[in-house]
């Protein structure tokens, strides 16, 4: 082996333990504490009582998880729109839907959100 060939060699044995470094990815595994800091909702009261809420056909759920939250009435303008009911995945097992609603505010009425307990 000459002089030059054996350079070569010990130059590629030097290299090879960063050969083995390309791809690596270091996970962070710690938890991360996550701030969420809500809005201040802005209250929209609306003087004309809604209209009952339709009778909706439910399909089937798509799975165990899925609850199916109800269709409501919103404000549009000067008239009623629907937005229709639609199934909806649960953010935990334990989780319960809490339907929104509109309640009774001075002369007029407000919606107020559903939202996972």
């Amino acid at each position: 082996m000459n002089q030059s060939m054996s350079k070569h060699i010990l130059g590629f044995l030097g290299l090879l333990p960063l050969v083995g470094l390309t791809g690596c990815v270091v996970h962070d595994r710690r938890p991360r504490e996550v701030i969420v800091e809500e809005r201040p909702r802005r209250e929209v009261i609306i003087e004309e009582r809604p209209p009952e809420a339709r009778y909706e056909v439910r399909s089937v759920a798509p799975s165990r998880e899925h609850v199916w939250i109800d269709g409501h009435y919103v404000r549009v303008g000067n008239h009623w729109d629907w937005l229709g009911g639609h199934w909806d995945r649960r953010p935990r097992h334990e989780a319960v839907w809490v339907p929104g609603r509109y309640e009774p505010r001075g002369r007029g009425y407000v919606w107020i959100e559903g939202s996972w307990r």
